[in-house]
């Protein structure tokens, strides 16, 4: 009985051998994009499987708020230093506690005369006993518990000793510290949040021993000391193995513990909570950080399994069209089987069978798909896909559970569709309404719904990429240079720096600043009166620049003045109200009317009034939301210089700047960068976004297309006999092509209307990410609108031309 369902199956697929192809294809796109969605949450999924102790390995999570509900830090994955050895203390039955602390990503490391920059991490001896790094040469569990130690990456220990081995040697760290290595180890394996892939979390070249970066802040006053209210570190809690401590008791007890240990002055004016996460949490969290940067609770792994799974709906809504649209010329095959004494299932079990094999096809084909995009896709996220795909004992499974749910979706309903229609009716010529119009519309319908859903959101995405494009370095600033200059390292104050570049030919002007003008900033809280109980405090950003700050970074002066050299009132002093250029956000935030009339306001940070003398454009390089920023001058040893050069005169000014630097630090190599590359970096998660929309949005156009190819052979089989009578009395071909044509488009245009408010509010959720997003106006909805019916319109052409060109006579003869 098997082998004659298939043999009909065949001879079905192989007497349309046009829909059964769009069929076959349309799934395999639809499986494409959920085997890459699903490649990507299982690699993320299986963070920091390759450690023994990860399921039961947490990171401890901390929220600061002000009490007058002015601040909040939100949850961080960091936490302050101090809090480790109270655990230790307060919670025995941990295995163990171990803190991870950047030292900086560009550490001046020197050996034997060889020296170079990477990225360097403090740790706690313990670290070691919770995460089993893949150690090539040491002790992989004591290493870092002797003094002054240091545990090098394979490659870069390779370059600071050539072939020779490093055990023992001396390390020189920051140009002040010296430590001895006592370890070597390996890539640490993917996936994880440590090491160095472009997506982890903690990266290292370096991991020393906690009391080299006690050394290196004794040699630097510049290097803050550890406090309750700076959180650089990463807490790792190892929780017992006999489970006598498990995550939620811990959680429960730590909110007495912040009441034990942390200070009064501190709880007296801010909320200060401590929770716990699983470390395989870590990965995905920074993907959803980089991504969604200002809506936590967006997850990358629910947008884009919820994306995959809406255009692998679209496949299968779209298969069941082509297969209804194929039943029409099955009807009389159906009617005379069905009279022969077939029954209803096993008609319905012929169609899941014909379902099954195309179903199969079209898996095929998109795993093979899947292995000739893998590669980019890899290159473009760092993951690795295959091995996410291979790995996952799941995986297989889920797909074969997905296979046989588009199996029953794409044959369910032309099967039962099919099977209703009485006999007498498939026997002959087909009537009218031997198939209903209204289903067939809607699943065409619901494929350009969610097309249209998409194509909106792509839309909106690709604007606002390209004002970040526009409105960011990359555009128009493409002559800044930024010098990092660590004073403490090179010995060389920002001022001197400054100084010496300003008289260099080619150079416009020079400024100090810290941090990137879309990072690095700090929060203040600022009122229109001195803080107090009535007088609620809100969040504002803050900036500490130097002279000629919105020169370099051609930020536009809207009213009052700048910062000036010869103002000795600009710098602040007990006696006076400190002077402060803000931005237009911050003057529409306060309600201090335009900016002209802001000039001279008084503000308050805190119970320290400070003066308004100039108003400037909005942060034109924000990536998120801007909630006004304020600028101060002050420099200090932290600071790094910017510079902005002439274009007639880049490269020979690049190389008077190098000998500049070689003149003021000749022991240390200048560490500079085009701002445009940097802001290339940090642009580079939302190009990845657009990517993937847009993708998914081309992808889901495409199986709509091929799915109206059903809708116009359904409409124009169907309408057969009404054209050969139409035409009989008087009726012309280009009537028939429009009356077609307009069938065809009416469910389309209801679709996307229909898919206008849920696009509306996905695309301004969007857009509320960013201080410089564009209006959200009707462009991206009628674009979409249009860019659907005229794509409708040339799938379709030639199959509705056809029918309309039909001659009375070959329809009506049997009649």
């Amino acid at each position: 009985m098997l082998s004659h369902y298939l043999k009909v199956a065949i001879r079905s697929i192989r007497g349309t051998p046009l829909t059964s192809a769009a069929c076959v294809l349309t799934l395999s796109l639809g499986f494409a994009c959920f085997l890459t969605a699903y490649a990507f949450v299982t690699f993320w999924s299986q963070a920091e499987s390759s450690f023994p102790n990860s399921d039961r390995t947490y990171v401890l999570t901390t929220s600061i708020a002000s009490r007058g509900g002015g601040f909040s830090s939100g949850v961080s994955t960091r936490s302050s230093e101090l809090l480790a050895e109270y655990l230790r203390i307060d919670f025995p039955q941990l295995e163990g506690v171990a803190r991870a602390v950047p030292i900086g990503g560009e550490t001046i490391v020197s050996a034997e005369g060889v020296g170079d920059r990477l990225a360097a991490v403090a740790v706690d001896g313990e670290f070691l006993e919770i995460f089993d790094l893949p150690f090539a040469r040491g002790d992989s569990r004591n290493a870092l518990n002797e003094p002054r130690s240091v545990v090098l990456v394979e490659d870069y220990a390779a370059r600071l000793y050539g072939g020779e081995d490093p055990l023992g040697r001396s390390v020189l760290i920051d140009q002040s510290v010296e430590a001895t290595v006592t370890g070597v180890i390996r890539e640490v394996p993917e996936p994880s949040h440590m090491g160095r892939s472009s997506a982890a979390r903690l990266r290292f070249d370096m991991l020393t021993s906690m009391d080299v970066l006690e050394a290196l802040r004794s040699a630097d006053p510049a290097r803050q000391p550890p406090h309750w209210l700076m959180t650089p570190a990463l807490t790792y809690l190892l929780l017992p193995e006999d489970h006598s401590l498990h995550a939620k008791e811990l959680v429960g007890a730590l909110s007495a513990f912040v009441t034990r240990r942390v200070p009064d002055t501190i709880l007296d004016t801010m909320s200060y909570a401590l929770k716990v996460i699983p470390v395989r949490q870590l990965l995905v969290g920074d993907v959803d950080a980089a991504l969604f940067p200002a809506v936590t609770q967006a997850s990358v792994t629910g947008v884009l399994t919820t994306l995959a799974l809406l255009v692998l709906a679209v496949a299968a809504v779209n298969a069941a069209g082509l297969a209804t649209g194929k039943s029409i010329r099955r009807a009389r095959e159906l009617g005379l089987r069905m009279t022969l004494g077939a029954s209803r299932m096993q008609i319905t079990l012929q169609y899941l069978i014909e379902a099954a094999i195309l179903t199969g096809a079209g898996l095929f084909l998109a795993l093979a798909a899947f292995l000739i995009w893998r590669p980019a896709l890899e290159r473009l996220w760092g993951a690795d896909l295959a091995l996410a795909l291979i790995s996952s004992p799941k995986v297989w499974a889920l797909v074969a559970a997905v296979a046989a749910s588009v199996t029953f979706a794409a044959g369910i309903y032309p099967a039962i569709l099919s099977s209703r229609l009485m006999p007498r009716k498939n026997a002959g010529i087909l009537g009218r309404r031997s198939l209903p119009s209204r289903s067939a519309a809607l699943l065409v319908g619901a494929q350009f719904a969610v097309a249209g859903f998409l194509g909106i959101v792509v839309c909106v995405v690709l604007m606002q990429n390209a004002t970040l494009r526009r409105l960011g370095p990359a555009a128009h600033d493409d002559r800044i240079v930024l010098i990092e200059n660590r004073s403490h390292l090179t010995g060389v104050p920002p001022e001197a720096v400054r100084e010496s570049l300003g008289g260099i030919p080619g150079i416009e002007s020079v400024t100090e600043v810290m941090g990137l003008p879309w990072a690095g900033l700090y929060v203040n809280l600022l009122g229109t009166a001195p803080a107090g109980p009535e007088v609620p405090a809100q969040r504002v950003a803050a900036r500490y620049i130097g002279l000629d700050y919105f020169s370099v970074f051609g930020i536009e002066l809207l009213a009052g003045r700048v910062f000036e050299p010869d103002r000795g009132d600009d710098v602040w002093g007990n006696d006076r109200p400190l002077n402060v250029v803000v931005d237009r956000e911050l003057v529409r935030r306060f309600g201090l009317g335009t900016p002209p009339s802001a000039i001279g306001k008084t503000l308050y940070i805190g119970s320290q009034p400070i003066q308004v003398v100039g108003v400037v454009e909005t942060n034109p390089f924000s990536l998120t939301v801007s909630e006004g920023m304020l600028y101060r001058l002050g420099v200090g040893p932290e600071h790094q210089i910017a510079v902005r050069i002439r274009r007639d005169d880049l490269s020979a000014a690049i190389e008077r700047i190098d000998a500049a630097w070689a003149s003021l630090a000749p022991g240390v190599a200048i560490n500079r960068h085009f701002i445009d590359d940097l802001f290339g970096g940090a642009y580079a998660p939302f190009r990845r976004v657009g990517l993937a929309f847009g993708a998914l949005g081309v992808i889901a156009m495409a199986v709509c297309a091929f799915g109206l190819l059903g809708m116009a052979t359904l409409v124009a089989g169907r309408r057969m006999r009404e054209i050969g009578v139409r035409k009989t009395l008087g009726a012309t071909t280009r009537s028939m092509v429009l009356m077609l044509v307009a069938n065809l488009t009416t469910p389309i245009v209801v679709a996307n209307l229909i898919a206008w408010p849920a696009a509306w509010i996905a695309g301004q959720r969007y857009l509320d990410l960013f201080g410089s997003g564009v209006a959200l106006s009707p462009l991206p909805f009628v674009s979409t609108l249009v860019a659907t019916v005229l794509l409708a319109w040339a799938v379709v052409c030639g199959r509705v031309v056809r029918a309309a060109r039909v001659r009375p006579a070959d329809v009506l003869r049997l009649e």
